[in-house]
Order: C-alpha cells, then sequence, then structure tokens
C-alpha cells in the first residue's frame, strides 16, 4: 500500500526500509536533524524556514537579478568565442571544430545541472 504526501508516492515497507538506510548511511538523516534540532531550539522562527534549511545545507541563493546578469555574460562571451573562432578559421587554423564540441558537451552539462 502506498501513501501520498503532497501529490508525491511515499514508498512503503521494504522500499521505504531501503530510502530510510539510505538516508542514515549517506549522513542525509544525521545533518538534516542537527538543522531542526537548531532551528527548534533557536528562539525565533526563521521567516522562511526552507531557505534556513538550504543556508544551513551550505546551497547559495542568487538572486533572479543577478542570474540574469550572469547569463548575458556567458551570451556574450558565447558570442565572442563564435567571432573569435571565425577569426582563427580564417587564419587557417585547424581544428577549431573539435573544440567546438567540446565547448558545446561543456555547455549542455552546464544546463543539465
Amino acid at each position: 500500500m502506498a501513501m501520498f504526501f503532497g501529490g508525491l508516492e511515499i514508498p512503503t515497507d521494504a522500499r521505504k526500509e531501503n530510502y530510510l538506510s539510505y538516508f542514515q548511511e549517506s549522513g542525509v538523516q544525521e545533518k538534516l536533524s542537527q538543522i531542526l534540532t537548531k532551528m527548534f531550539e533557536s528562539k525565533r522562527r526563521p521567516n522562511n524556514p526552507m531557505e534556513y534549511i538550504r543556508k544551513e545545507l551550505g546551497a547559495t541563493i542568487v538572486s533572479a537579478e543577478t542570474l540574469e546578469k550572469l547569463e548575458a555574460e556567458v551570451d556574450d562571451a558565447r558570442r565572442e568565442i563564435r567571432r573569435l573562432r571565425s577569426i582563427l578559421r580564417k587564419l587557417g587554423v585547424e581544428n577549431i571544430d573539435e573544440s567546438d564540441h567540446e565547448i558545446e558537451e561543456e555547455e549542455n552539462s552546464i544546463k543539465d545541472e
């Protein structure tokens, strides 16, 4: 029998025990317990508990404005790379296509993260 929480199916029985063991062995359970205990023992409740947990886990929170600026800089850099590659091709430099492929793979892996 499966339980639902927030629209997600929660595994039961053997699968549940498997996940609990996995969380315990990987340190997830201990870290979350420490964070929740710290939050509980605090004199003030955080305004945004999810943000509090993210910060305690070491996540860096980037503003939408900063993210837009960084994306614009990356776009500018990609245009400059294409321009410079074009110049290199005109100068007869070989193996430019190979480096194009490597950068495209890197760009795709970054997007997937």
